[in-house]
């Protein structure tokens, strides 16, 4: 009896195994079949795919100083899109090398556009290069174009120095703090010396030299008056030989400076500024000025300015310095007579008994 329990036992177990096996099997196959019959319910139905995409990454993504690498753009739209031209910004830590026009390849349905930058790197650190936006018009049944740009996603980088190409320096060691030394006060005490010997050697050859000189008394001059200052000019003038040396033009624009530095001096005007034609103006508006005199002035200075201004050769006359000098004159002489009738007529109003007696 004991024995047919123990064979009824095994056989039981037996068969709980086998059967385990038959569900796991069975399980399975439905599992497949399901997917089957799911995909046989749409078999026209496509993952469906974006009008444009983008993809930004740089090979390799870790370089050191100096080494070129490519930024990779790879754009993918669909045909109606059209890609305008990318404009790549400035990247911190790297220069722009090249940068390759696009190539199109077609994927399927769409386009795949790869735009490739070359950058050589310049500064240390982890640098994610820039975001770029590229710009792109989508085409319109009826022919009409929109506009339209995608930001591509920045794409990490890092640069290493070429010290690490080797591993990283263990026997480097920290720099030693710098050692403080005592000052050396005999060097400062020869300085100190030598300084005060050349002060006091400064200071004696001063006063020496201050005691050797004599007293100067200082001699206020007068300064000239308009007369006196255009009668020196006109005498420095003829020293200088233009006339002689055939040297025309510059002896007439000094002689017209001379003259006008006069004029605007003894009457309080601006001639060296004015122009000729108001001076002759202000001249007619003088009432002290007759109408001969207004002429003679305006006679000199058309003259001067005829010569002075001429681009060929003018015919000049040496006596042109003589007549301004003979107008200085002149001048002179009125302003005297001027002062003279107006000191008389204060005097008489200042002591009209003398002028009755």
């Amino acid at each position: 009896m004991p024995y047919k329990y123990s064979q009824t036992q095994k056989l039981i177990k037996r068969q709980t195994r086998i059967g385990r096996f038959i569900c796991s099997v069975a399980l399975l196959l439905s599992l497949v079949l399901w997917h089957g019959f799911a995909k046989a319910q749409a078999p026209g139905q496509k993952e469906a795919l974006s009008p444009i995409s983008v993809q930004s990454y740089v090979k390799p993504d870790t370089a050191t100083l100096g080494d070129v690498v490519d930024w990779t753009l790879v754009v993918t739209h669909d045909p109606d899109i059209q890609l305008l031209p990318v404009e790549i910004p400035k990247v911190s830590g790297f220069d722009i090398i090249d940068q390759h026009p696009p190539v199109k390849k077609q994927m399927g349905e769409q386009i795949e556009e790869t735009l490739i930058v070359q950058l050589r790197a310049d500064e240390i650190g982890d640098t994610p290069l820039p975001g770029v936006e590229l710009k792109f018009q989508v085409k319109r049944a009826d022919g009409s174009a929109t506009d339209g740009q995608i930001q591509a996603s920045p794409a990490n980088i890092s640069v290493h120095s070429v010290l690490r190409l080797q591993g990283e320096p263990e026997d480097i060691r920290d720099i030693k703090p710098i050692i403080e030394s005592p000052p050396n006060w005999t060097q400062w005490f020869l300085y100190g010396t030598l300084v005060l010997i050349l002060l006091y050697l400064g200071y004696r050859a001063w006063k020496n030299r201050k005691l050797s000189q004599p007293v100067q008394f200082s001699k206020e001059v007068a300064p000239l008056s308009a007369y006196e200052r255009a009668l020196l000019e006109l005498k420095e003038l003829e020293k200088k030989g233009y006339l002689e040396s055939e040297k025309v033009r510059e002896y007439y624009f000094e002689l017209s400076e001379i003259f006008r530095r006069y004029l605007g001096s003894q009457y309080t005007l601006p001639a060296l500024d004015w122009t000729t034609e108001e001076i002759i103006q202000w001249a007619k508006r003088n009432n002290e000025w007759g109408e001969h005199k207004v002429d003679r002035l305006s006679f000199l200075l058309q003259r001067i300015d005829r010569i002075k201004f001429a681009k060929a050769q003018t015919a000049f006359s040496g006596d042109d310095a003589e007549a301004v000098l003979k107008f200085i004159e002149d001048c002179r002489l009125t302003l005297l007579e001027t002062a003279t009738i107006v000191s008389h007529e204060e005097h008489q109003t200042n002591h009209p008994s003398s002028s009755q007696s």
